[in-house]
């Protein structure tokens, strides 16, 4: 069962009210420095709204934005409940876009304060641009995260998710804290690697060869991590030179189109800011393949009689010409558009004649290639179309209540 992000209750405010009296102000923590490193960006009001996560799957995010150029670590603030201590395991990332690349990651595993310091390789950051603190349980105990309410720090905004879902926003911040100097000696990220030699087209069942480097301006070792496309864990590689070439061998099991996404880490595993995307990967059968479930996008909504456009594109791994058939949902097509080269997208109009009131229309998209074999139909697609001009209230219950005379009306139209 998917467990739900809690907020505190009445009852859990009160239980949690003895652990939160005995909690000493932050200002007066003693923590151990870095160096001669600053504190930089924090929030510390402990008010008590607190959020908890159950289990692996929820992660929260804190932005700030730093004023010194090197960032040297991060410190949590964490409560626990009465019935539970703390994880025995956090992983803490530090990210420039949210669900972009690490800059850097970092385990904890020692729980003996109540703000948790991740300690890391100095890192080289940009002064005011945004960045992201990303933290996790995976230690599968319960922790609880402080957070004030409103918008203690101004700088920044907290989130959280679950799962796969999306960032949803958090009211308030987490109590939190970024050290940082000044200087020119921090660990930087190896730059976005770039691809050396790169088959473009294969078959099921053998191994083919994959080049590339990346460069370190630390001159750090440098290592991949390479994902295939085909679902399974990605491939991580040997460290190497900075900008020495990286092959690796990869094999695919299926007649498919593939993409390859490959990030290159230093040896202190920060990871470059961006991926290398390569250009589609075709690996076909020893016989002829259908074209893949074409992808299908266009106007969700629009007026009777008024042009709406629509696109549906897809892959054929044999890399033959692709036609496409448009079902708009009323017992009518397009007919086969094409033919079109594989991954070159299709583009078409198409109009609904209707009277008065609300329409709906589920269309989909069907593939063909040169030999005639054809793809699965494409997810449906609603489409609403309406009146154009001001609706008539009367004339639009009296067709809802008699579709007949709708479709006659439709059916006429589509004579005119």
């Amino acid at each position: 069962m998917k467990k739900k992000l809690l907020t505190i209750s009445t009852l859990a405010t009160f239980l949690l009210s003895t652990i939160l009296s005995s909690i000493s102000i932050a200002s007066t923590i003693s923590l151990s420095d870095d160096g001669d490193d600053e504190l930089d960006q924090y929030q510390e009001l402990m008010q008590s709204n607190v959020i908890c996560g159950s289990g692996y799957e929820f992660e929260y995010t804190q932005s700030f934005k730093p004023t010194k150029n090197i960032l040297t670590r991060v410190q949590i603030y964490t409560v626990t409940s009465a019935y539970s201590g703390y994880p025995s395991k956090m992983r803490l990332t530090i990210r420039k876009e949210l669900d972009g690349n690490n800059i850097v990651k970092v385990i904890e595993t020692k729980f003996t304060k109540k703000w948790i310091e991740f300690d890391f390789p100095d890192l080289q950051v940009v002064p005011e641009d945004t960045y992201y603190i990303m933290w996790a349980d995976i230690g599968g105990s319960i922790a609880w995260k402080m957070s004030s309410y409103g918008s203690a720090y101004s700088r920044g905004i907290a989130k959280y998710r679950s799962g796969s879902d999306s960032w949803r926003d958090l009211d308030g911040d987490f109590c939190f804290r970024t050290y940082g100097r000044n200087g020119t000696d921090g660990n930087n990220p190896p730059e976005t690697p770039e691809q050396v030699s790169i088959p473009i087209e294969g078959i099921i069942g053998q191994s083919y060869t994959y080049s590339f480097r990346s460069e370190d301006v630390d001159d750090d070792r440098v290592k991949l991590k390479i994902d295939w496309g085909d679902g399974n864990e990605p491939t991580i590689t040997d460290e190497y030179q900075s900008d020495e070439i990286m092959s690796v061998d990869h094999t695919w099991e299926d007649p498919k189109v593939y993409w390859i996404t490959v990030t290159a880490m230093d040896e202190h595993d920060s990871e470059s800011f961006y991926n290398l995307e390569v250009e589609p990967v075709y690996i076909k059968g020893y016989q002829n393949t259908a074209p893949m479930k074409p992808e299908l996008d266009g106007d969700k909504e629009g007026a009777f009689n008024e042009e709406l456009d629509f696109s549906a594109v897809t892959y054929d791994c044999d890399r033959q010409n692709i036609w496409y058939l448009f079902d708009w949902g009323d017992e009518t097509d397009s007919g086969w558009l094409g033919p079109y080269q594989s991954g070159e997208i299709c583009t078409i109009q198409n109009s609904w004649p209707g009277f008065l009131y609300t329409d709906y229309y589920d269309i989909s998209v069907l593939a063909k290639d040169s030999t005639g074999t054809k793809s699965l139909w494409s997810d449906s697609m609603e489409v609403k179309v309406y009146q154009g001009r001001s609706k008539n209230k009367i004339g639009n219950d009296f067709l809802q209540k008699f579709p007949m005379i709708s479709n006659m009306i439709s059916n006429l139209l589509r004579l005119i």
